[in-house]
This record gives C-alpha cells, sequence and structure tokens, in this order.
C-alpha cells in the first residue's frame, strides 16, 4: 500500500518543486481554470444525474489536470451505474513531445474498485495524440487482481466552438480512439446568466464495443443543468 500512495503524491510533489523552480524566473505564465457542472437527465424509464468539477493548472511546459465526477444511472428500476470517480494527470511538455504521468481512482458500488496509474512518452501533431506508456491497475475484488501492462494510444481530438449571439454559445468536441473503435462526440449550448453562471444543454453519443455482446454499440445522452466556470 505504501508504493501506491507514493505514486498517487508524487504529480504533486513535482508540481510543487517545478513551481519553486519557476519563481526564480523573471517571466512566468500561469492559467488556472475551474469549472463545476451538475446536469440531469430524466425518461420514463431512466433517471441519469452526473454532477463533475474540474481544475487544471498550466505552466509553460507543466500541465496539470485535476476532475472528480460523480455518475449515477438506474433504469428500469434498477441501479446501473453508481460511480465516483478521480483523476489526475500530469503533463511535462518539451515541444511537441511530452511525458505523462496519470492516476484514475474509482469507486463503483454495481461492479468493483479500481485504481489505475499509468506513465510514458507522447507526441502532439495538431489534433492528432500518440503515446506509449506502462500502466498498473488494481482492482479490488475477492481476490484481488493487479494487471501490468505497455500500452499504445492513438487519439484525435477536435474542439469546435460558436459564438451564437447574445449570451449563447456552443461548443462541440469530438474525441476519436482508432485503436479501440471509440467516437465519442458532444454538442453543448450554454446561455449565460450571470458573470461565471450558465446553463447548459448537450447531447452526447458514445459509439464503442460493449463489455456485454448484447449491448448495443452506440449509447446516447441528453442533458439539462448548471454550470459555473472561473479562469483566470
Amino acid at each position: 500500500m505504501r508504493k501506491y500512495l507514493i505514486c498517487l503524491l508524487f504529480p504533486f510533489l513535482l508540481n510543487n518543486l517545478y513551481a519553486e523552480e519557476k519563481k526564480e524566473e523573471k517571466k512566468e505564465i500561469k492559467r488556472h481554470s475551474f469549472s463545476a457542472e451538475e446536469t440531469l437527465s430524466v425518461t420514463d424509464d431512466a433517471l441519469w444525474n452526473l454532477a463533475k468539477a474540474k481544475y487544471q493548472y498550466t505552466l509553460p511546459r507543466l500541465e496539470q489536470l485535476l476532475e472528480s465526477s460523480f455518475d449515477y444511472n438506474k433504469t428500469d428500476g434498477k441501479i446501473k451505474r453508481d460511480l465516483f470517480r478521480v483523476h489526475h494527470k500530469l503533463d511535462y511538455k518539451v515541444e511537441k513531445y511530452y511525458g505523462f504521468f496519470d492516476t484514475d481512482y474509482q469507486k463503483d458500488k454495481v461492479n468493483y474498485q479500481i485504481l489505475y496509474f499509468t506513465f510514458g512518452l507522447g507526441t502532439r501533431i495538431k489534433f492528432f495524440k500518440l503515446d506509449l506508456g506502462y500502466g498498473y491497475k488494481i482492482v479490488d475484488k475477492t481476490p484481488m487482481v493487479n494487471v501490468s501492462s505497455f500500452s499504445i494510444g492513438a487519439e484525435r481530438n477536435i474542439n469546435t466552438k460558436w459564438k451564437l449571439g447574445g449570451s449563447f454559445s456552443a461548443k462541440q468536441p469530438l474525441k476519436e480512439r482508432p485503436r479501440k473503435a471509440s467516437l465519442y462526440s458532444e454538442l453543448t449550448v450554454k446561455y449565460k446568466l450571470v458573470e461565471h453562471f450558465n446553463v447548459v444543454a448537450s447531447y452526447t453519443k458514445i459509439r464503442e464495443k460493449p463489455k456485454d455482446p448484447n449491448d448495443s454499440w452506440e449509447k446516447f445522452a441528453l442533458r439539462v443543468g448548471v454550470n459555473y466556470e472561473y479562469e483566470n
């Protein structure tokens, strides 16, 4: 257990050491951003609640992302998902290349608790990202399962934004992983209420290979909620 705690604390220690080093430089560029969102989708046979928060801290070569979420889905009176997730990612960039350390903790009351961390190297070319890493996964069940593996990941990200006039805006992120044959597409429309607060409506489409062969490859979700955003 001690080595797992060290792996979790390592990104924060590295970030503090790098921040102290940057203080000695005359020119320093920092960017903080925080967002929180609560959305709810209700139909005759399903209830879907998603609450999430994200914090991002960026320096010229260092980018840190910390996000948490709670995902609850009840369909036909049966709980399909009751998941709490904390995700932390640290990227150190040198021109087009970067090193990364990624930690993901998931506590699922329907399935199992999972701790997964991976580190490696990657490169970004415009909208395309390619990385090579080594990962270790701990699944808390009886008996406990530990799995380590090398991974090669390819991903294409396109994030399109529009200003619709007045207080309305929209964005459409597209994330594609050719190796896993998965596609994530979302259309979100925001209406600004007051400073930092928005009403959001989103339509999400996910296409990926299901764990159960009887399930569909495509999943859809329509959500309405409130969003808070701050950037400095």
